[in-house]
């Protein structure tokens, strides 16, 4: 229920979009370009500066006829913050609510008209906080969990030499195709639901989406749309620490037909601040 086999690098730090990336061997790029001060007036003539980036995406939509999705990791929790193994059921205490409310108030005025979100507790609870501040109902579905670990392992301390041990095995088999320890999603389970996910946002009726899910599942979204079908199950491990994200990190894709997914923004948290920040 929570994604106990890898630990993002420097644990607090602050993320923002990405601007320019890279991975070795792989031509894929991202490259971001923040408009100016003129583009605020021209599509959002009230809205804060906070603002402006999501114009241009909503500018840039408009103009190529694309789908834009709004990834959003849930608030933090207390298996977050006490280093311990999620359950599905792990609801939002008062900073992962309090984060919540401040992505919500950051995406009112974003032009989205559907709401996704995992079927997860902390997902659906960042969910509703975004629903009610947009008057949307949301669309539950089981495509957007998060990466499934050994369900015996779960609440378990990431220390405990127990789980230590399982973490070494799932390593071992994260790339060997059919074989699990128990009820876990290895490489290959993973990247045939981030394929049914991405499906299901293509035929969605919506054009402009938010999507509340979890961080490893976010981040094996966004490597199969960098690396398609070159991506494999070490290169999913060697990159998986790479991409840092908070709580509540917004990160934007867009799908064009004919063209296919591009990643436009990554961990966005210009909402938080020092005291609620949280890896």
């Amino acid at each position: 229920a929570g994604d106990e086999g890898f630990e993002p690098p420097n644990a607090g730090a602050k993320g923002r979009c990405l601007t320019t990336w890279r991975i070795p061997n792989i031509e894929c790029y991202i490259r971001i370009t923040i408009p100016d001060q003129n583009l605020l007036v021209d599509t959002y003539s009230n809205a804060p500066p906070h603002l402006i980036f999501f114009a241009k995406i909503e500018k840039t939509r408009k103009e190529l006829h694309m789908k834009t999705i709004y990834l959003i990791r849930h608030g933090q929790t207390e298996s977050n913050l006490t280093s311990v193994t999620g359950r599905s059921t792990d609801p939002l205490p008062e900073l992962g609510r309090k984060q919540a409310r401040l992505v919500a108030e950051r995406l009112r005025e974003t032009t989205f008209t559907h709401i996704v979100s995992s079927t997860y507790a902390r997902a659906l609870e960042t969910g509703q906080a975004i629903a009610e501040v947009k008057n949307l109902e949301i669309e539950l579905s089981p495509l957007f969990t998060e990466v499934k670990g050994p369900s015996e392992i779960e609440g378990t301390p990431h220390k405990d030499p127990t789980l230590l041990s399982v973490r070494q095995r799932r390593h071992e088999l994260w790339g060997v195709k059919g074989e699990h320890i128990s009820d876990e999603e290895n490489f290959f389970d993973v990247n045939e639901r981030v394929y049914q996910a991405l499906t299901f946002l293509e035929q969605h009726s919506g054009n402009i989406i938010a999507v509340t899910t979890h961080g490893a599942f976010m981040r094996g979204i966004v490597q199969h749309i960098l690396c398609g079908d070159q991506l494999t199950p070490a290169l999913s491990t060697a990159t998986y620490s790479r991409f840092f994200m908070n709580n509540t990190g917004i990160s934007v894709i867009q799908f064009e037909e004919g063209k296919g997914w591009t990643l436009v923004c990554w961990n966005d948290t210009v909402h938080l601040d020092a005291s609620t920040v949280s890896a």
